[in-house]
């Protein structure tokens, strides 16, 4: 089931270190409107517009991603719900959007969610999103100068050793931060946004036709050429147009 999230702008902005302007504002009050409205298009439009204007935050992606599925587009909605979930990893209603439009797909082909394993084990990586652990980084930091600061007038064995155990956390938050941004980009995932979009031996419609692929099919982008992307479907690898895919 689809479900919205209404944005409290003051409070996300906040938290990024934004400042709302009058024209991200105007343009997602047009936005909700032309959604209430049942106008998904002029929804997409100025959701598309809001995000163009500066404002990149999650709640934008997922209303997003809710527009682009109401008007039939599993491929951008899937795309938008990725990208807001990258900035709110935690948030069940994306998880649970992404998964409604995934159902939906004709191929039935999309990346492997961890296993619950895998994601206890790394919950620092999974759980929060590239921000989070940049604040969370400069905030043990800051906490580890004080730390050392008060044990250099006032030596405390305990004072030397939260010093210790808040540079581990800090090295691992930076760390994951580091994974987060090298997978970003170095090759990436794409959602390929059309029907019958025929992967190639090639870059160039000369070349052979491998398999076809169709809206909201997720992929793996293996390199880029000028116009073409070598994508991994499933077991499959081929070269399609860059227009028919979209990068998140």
């Amino acid at each position: 089931m689809i479900t919205r999230m209404m944005l409290v702008l003051a409070l996300g902005c906040a938290l990024r270190g934004w400042a709302v302007s009058g024209e991200e504002l105007q343009a997602f009050m047009q936005a909700e409107q032309a959604y209430t409205a049942t106008n998904y298009p002029r929804a997409i439009a100025a959701y598309e517009h809001a995000l163009k204007a500066g404002y990149h935050a999650g709640g934008v992606y997922f209303n997003l991603g809710n527009a682009y599925y109401r008007n039939g587009q599993l491929g951008n909605a899937i795309t938008a719900y990725q990208r807001a979930r990258r900035l709110l990893p935690r948030n069940s209603d994306i998880a649970a959007n992404l998964a409604t439009a995934r159902s939906q797909t004709r191929d039935h082909v999309w990346r492997p969610e961890p296993s619950p394993v895998l994601r206890s084990f790394f919950f620092i990586y999974f759980s929060f999103s590239v921000d989070e652990l940049l604040w969370a980084t400069a905030l043990l930091g800051l906490l580890i100068w004080v730390c050392l600061s008060v044990q250099a007038f006032c030596p405390r064995d305990w004072l030397r050793t939260t010093a210790v155990v808040l540079a581990t956390l800090a090295g691992v938050c930076a760390l994951a931060a580091s994974v987060h941004v090298y997978a970003l980009h170095n090759g990436g995932q794409a959602v390929v946004c059309a029907n019958n979009v025929i992967a190639r031996a090639g870059t160039g419609e000369a070349f052979a036709e491998l398999f076809v692929l169709n809206d909201g099919t997720e992929v793996q982008v293996l390199e880029r050429q000028p116009g073409w992307l070598k994508v991994l479907a499933d077991a499959n690898k081929g070269w399609i147009p860059a227009d028919d895919a979209q990068v998140y």
